[in-house]
Protein backbone atom coordinates (compact mmCIF):
# COMPACT_ATOMS: atom_id res chain seq x y z
CA UNK A 1 0.00 0.00 0.00
CA UNK A 2 2.89 2.05 0.74
CA UNK A 3 4.20 1.95 -2.91
CA UNK A 4 0.73 2.44 -4.06
CA UNK A 5 0.33 5.50 -2.39
CA UNK A 6 3.67 7.13 -3.48
CA UNK A 7 2.77 6.15 -7.40
CA UNK A 8 -0.33 8.31 -7.26
CA UNK A 9 0.87 10.53 -5.26
CA UNK A 10 3.75 11.25 -7.83
CA UNK A 11 1.03 10.84 -10.60
CA UNK A 12 2.75 8.03 -12.02
CA UNK A 13 1.26 5.77 -14.60
CA UNK A 14 0.75 2.08 -13.45
CA UNK A 15 -1.62 -0.61 -13.44
CA UNK A 16 -1.48 -2.56 -10.10
CA UNK A 17 -1.97 -6.51 -10.08
CA UNK A 18 -2.11 -6.88 -14.15
CA UNK A 19 -3.40 -10.55 -14.79
CA UNK A 20 -1.24 -11.11 -18.09
CA UNK A 21 -1.52 -15.07 -18.95
CA UNK A 22 -1.06 -16.59 -15.38
CA UNK A 23 1.31 -13.76 -13.84
CA UNK A 24 0.26 -11.02 -11.81
CA UNK A 25 2.99 -8.80 -11.11
CA UNK A 26 2.57 -6.13 -8.42
CA UNK A 27 3.05 -3.01 -10.47
CA UNK A 28 3.30 -2.64 -13.99
CA UNK A 29 4.60 0.87 -15.04
CA UNK A 30 3.79 2.58 -16.89
CA UNK A 31 0.41 0.43 -18.02
CA UNK A 32 -0.42 -3.30 -18.68
CA UNK A 33 -0.77 -2.54 -22.76
CA UNK A 34 2.97 -1.76 -22.90
CA UNK A 35 4.03 -4.64 -20.56
CA UNK A 36 1.80 -7.15 -23.12
CA UNK A 37 3.47 -6.08 -26.54
CA UNK A 38 6.75 -6.79 -24.37
CA UNK A 39 7.94 -3.33 -24.68
CA UNK A 40 11.35 -2.12 -23.00
CA UNK A 41 9.49 1.06 -22.36
CA UNK A 42 7.72 -0.74 -19.66
CA UNK A 43 9.01 -1.67 -16.34
CA UNK A 44 7.83 -4.13 -13.63
CA UNK A 45 7.74 -2.72 -9.73
CA UNK A 46 7.67 -6.23 -7.67
CA UNK A 47 7.32 -6.09 -3.84
CA UNK A 48 7.96 -8.71 -1.09
CA UNK A 49 8.08 -7.37 2.82
CA UNK A 50 10.55 -10.58 2.81
CA UNK A 51 12.38 -12.48 0.22
CA UNK A 52 13.77 -15.49 1.14
CA UNK A 53 13.17 -17.76 -2.08
CA UNK A 54 10.58 -15.88 -3.13
CA UNK A 55 12.68 -13.58 -5.27
CA UNK A 56 13.10 -16.53 -7.71
CA UNK A 57 9.21 -15.76 -8.84
CA UNK A 58 10.39 -12.49 -10.07
CA UNK A 59 12.18 -13.37 -13.01
CA UNK A 60 9.10 -14.99 -14.51
CA UNK A 61 7.35 -11.15 -15.23
CA UNK A 62 10.25 -10.01 -17.26
CA UNK A 63 9.17 -9.68 -20.84
CA UNK A 64 11.80 -7.90 -22.09
CA UNK A 65 11.26 -5.21 -19.50
CA UNK A 66 13.07 -4.27 -16.48
CA UNK A 67 12.40 -5.93 -13.40
CA UNK A 68 12.65 -4.02 -9.93
CA UNK A 69 12.30 -5.81 -6.67
CA UNK A 70 11.32 -3.38 -3.77
CA UNK A 71 11.78 -5.39 -0.15
CA UNK A 72 11.57 -4.10 3.50
CA UNK A 73 13.86 -7.49 4.12
CA UNK A 74 17.40 -6.42 5.59
CA UNK A 75 18.68 -10.10 5.17
CA UNK A 76 19.10 -10.51 1.77
CA UNK A 77 22.62 -12.64 1.52
CA UNK A 78 25.21 -10.85 -0.68
CA UNK A 79 25.13 -14.22 -3.19
CA UNK A 80 21.23 -13.56 -3.77
CA UNK A 81 22.23 -9.92 -4.66
CA UNK A 82 24.43 -11.23 -7.03
CA UNK A 83 21.93 -13.68 -8.29
CA UNK A 84 19.39 -11.18 -9.24
CA UNK A 85 22.27 -9.02 -10.86
CA UNK A 86 22.71 -11.88 -13.33
CA UNK A 87 19.14 -11.86 -13.84
CA UNK A 88 19.01 -8.26 -14.54
CA UNK A 89 16.76 -7.63 -11.28
CA UNK A 90 17.49 -4.32 -9.36
CA UNK A 91 16.85 -4.44 -5.46
CA UNK A 92 15.13 -1.36 -4.23
CA UNK A 93 15.59 -0.86 -0.85
CA UNK A 94 15.01 1.83 2.32
CA UNK A 95 17.95 4.31 2.16
CA UNK A 96 19.50 3.04 5.35
CA UNK A 97 19.95 -0.50 3.91
CA UNK A 98 22.93 1.38 1.62
CA UNK A 99 24.73 3.47 4.39
CA UNK A 100 28.21 1.99 5.24
CA UNK A 101 28.59 -0.62 7.54
CA UNK A 102 25.34 -2.33 6.77
CA UNK A 103 25.54 -6.10 6.92
CA UNK A 104 25.36 -6.65 3.37
CA UNK A 105 26.97 -3.31 2.46
CA UNK A 106 24.68 -2.38 -0.06
CA UNK A 107 25.67 0.43 -1.34
CA UNK A 108 28.55 -1.78 -3.12
CA UNK A 109 26.04 -3.29 -5.23
CA UNK A 110 25.91 -2.03 -8.64
CA UNK A 111 22.22 -3.46 -8.57
CA UNK A 112 20.66 -1.92 -5.61
CA UNK A 113 18.80 1.61 -5.58
CA UNK A 114 17.58 3.57 -3.00
CA UNK A 115 13.41 4.29 -2.81
CA UNK A 116 14.59 7.72 -3.37
CA UNK A 117 16.96 6.80 -6.67
CA UNK A 118 14.38 4.76 -8.15
CA UNK A 119 11.69 7.18 -7.94
CA UNK A 120 13.70 10.11 -8.70
CA UNK A 121 16.92 8.57 -10.91
CA UNK A 122 14.68 6.03 -12.62
CA UNK A 123 11.23 6.74 -12.77
CA UNK A 124 11.86 11.10 -12.74
CA UNK A 125 14.60 10.63 -15.36
CA UNK A 126 15.19 8.03 -17.33
CA UNK A 127 11.29 6.56 -18.15
CA UNK A 128 9.18 9.65 -17.59
CA UNK A 129 10.35 11.91 -20.75
CA UNK A 130 9.76 8.68 -23.03
CA UNK A 131 6.62 7.97 -21.44
CA UNK A 132 5.81 11.49 -21.79
CA UNK A 133 6.86 11.37 -25.66
CA UNK A 134 4.73 8.00 -25.94
CA UNK A 135 1.75 9.69 -24.62
CA UNK A 136 2.01 7.48 -21.52
CA UNK A 137 2.18 10.32 -18.83
CA UNK A 138 -0.57 12.86 -18.13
Amino acid sequence: SHIRKMLQTGSIPHEEQAVVSTRRPDFVLPNKNLYVKKSADALVLAAKTTLRERWKQVPMEQRNCTVFLATMDEKVTRSAVREMADLQITLVVPESFKSKGTVIEYAKESNVLTFKQFFSEEIGVRRKARWLELGLWH
